[in-house]
């Protein structure tokens, strides 16, 4: 038996159909704030990726799914969806609509990494980015429009965690003052910090291990660093949200692993889903567009763990379900197959929900199969009323039926499914 890739789970009915639910809400909810959908590939030029995440990030050197097509290109598939999206709006000269220009994204991501709860080498993520303005008001938005997001779909136990990273103009003094701090506590990091005190030191403090938790927990707090623009940024981000009575907690070791961060960066944690709790996260990238050949354009966005969301609504018994109620068709014989798998046609093309067995099947057969199919109405073709013209229409759970004529039964369903309400 061949077996699919390893981390590249498959989504199988039933939990499809609530993640679509999932999805069409976040859309909904995004929609009303202005945001508008944006779909780009999932293959990018490798160098994308360098420019924007980081050369020396984990993602880049670890991490991405990087490949040559037949013409020598180096490709990736996309490990996340931002660094796209500023592409395609560079490309496209989306800086000359109005701005902010608001955009969301779904689709799959890629990362050769260790499979683990909430976590695989194909994932899905759903993001927004707003591009084309600096103001902390912006700021604000996101964090809260994911807030909102997340509580209407039932979740509670929720915590924003927040710091602000500063920009190019204030980051290399607290770059050097950490690389200081470190110095004496260089041979107690892992062997990956290491390697980061040279390259990206800021990436040690955004390190898991217990033991460079310990040697960094003292370290300098990058906003006692920050120049005036960016302090008095982040206190208007800090008194927005606490006009909106948003509750939040500055995190000094919040740096987020990408390198196109800049000025505010965030996370949305539920108490809820154990070690790995981030259900979200996101931040300004200022420098962005820059970075990849475009204009100065200031953005910010959040991005979310799909897989992580279900598991988190599952858990906390917030799963959406659909339930359709399905209408099984049963022809008696052959001699009834015809005009029931033309009602059966009739039926599905006017939206309802259908199923018709691809032979005839005995009455008592029958009836067990719809059972099974957990349908809701059984419509049988055949026997004496067939030859009336009628057919028999049972509600199953009700258990009650009805005899009705053949070319009334349309207008009958139309009817139970108004009273009933069709889902």
């Amino acid at each position: 038996m061949i077996k699919g890739p390893k981390g590249c789970p498959d989504i199988l009915p039933g939990k499809t159909e609530a993640l679509y639910i999932v999805i069409s809400f976040i859309r909904e909810t995004v929609e009303n704030f202005g945001y508008r959908e944006i779909i780009t590939p999932v293959f990018e030029h490798r160098e994308i990726f360098e420019r924007s995440v980081g050369e020396n990030t984990d993602i880049v050197e670890k991490e991405m799914y990087t490949f040559k097509d037949k013409g020598g290109r180096d490709l990736s598939l996309r490990p996340e969806g931002t660094a796209p999206v500023v592409r395609a709006y560079i490309e496209h000269g989306m800086k000359s609509l109005p701005q902010p220009v608001k955009l969301y994204y779904f689709g799959p991501m890629f990362r050769y990494e260790r499979p683990q709860m909430g976590r695989q080498r194909q994932f899905f993520h759903f993001g927004i980015e707003a591009l084309g303005d600096e103001s902390p008001y912006l700021d604000v938005e996101v964090i809260n429009l994911a807030l909102i997001i997340l509580k209407k779909l039932g979740l509670k136990n929720l915590s924003v965690k927040i710091n602000s990273i500063g920009c190019k103009k204030c980051r290399p003094k607290y770059r050097e003052a950490l690389k200081e701090y470190l110095k004496p506590r260089y041979e107690k990091l892992c062997d990956d910090c290491k390697r980061r005190f040279y390259s990206n030191p800021l990436r040690i403090l955004d390190c898991k291990k217990e033991s460079c938790k310990r040697e960094t927990e003292n370290a300098p707090r990058i906003i006692d660093f920050l120049c005036d623009e960016c302090r008095e940024h982040f206190e208007k981000v800090l008194e927005l949200l606490d006009i909106l009575g948003v509750k939040y907690e500055i995190d000094n070791r919040l740096v987020r692993g990408l390198d196109y961060y800049t000025r505010t960066v965030f996370e949305i944690q539920s108490g809820d889903l154990g070690a790995q709790n981030a259900v979200l996260g996101g931040g300004r990238y200022d420098d962005l567009s820059e970075s990849m050949g475009g204009k100065k354009t200031p953005g910010v966005g959040f991005a979310m763990g799909i897989e992580r969301l279900m598991i988190l609504l599952e858990k906390t018994g917030n799963l959406p379900y659909r339930e359709r109620k399905t209408i099984y068709i049963l022809p008696i014989s052959e001699a009834d197959y015809i005009d029931a798998f033309k009602l059966y046609m009739d039926l599905g093309e006017e939206g309802s929900s259908v199923f018709i067995p691809y032979k005839p099947k005995k009455l008592k057969s029958g009836v067990t199969d719809a059972v099974k199919r957990n349908a809701s109405y059984l419509i049988i073709v055949g026997g004496e009323e067939r030859e009336r013209g009628n057919v028999i229409l049972k509600d199953l759970s009700r258990k009650v039926q009805e005899e009705i004529s053949l070319t009334d039964i349309k207008e009958r369903i139309k009817q139970l499914e108004e009273r009933n309400g069709k889902k």
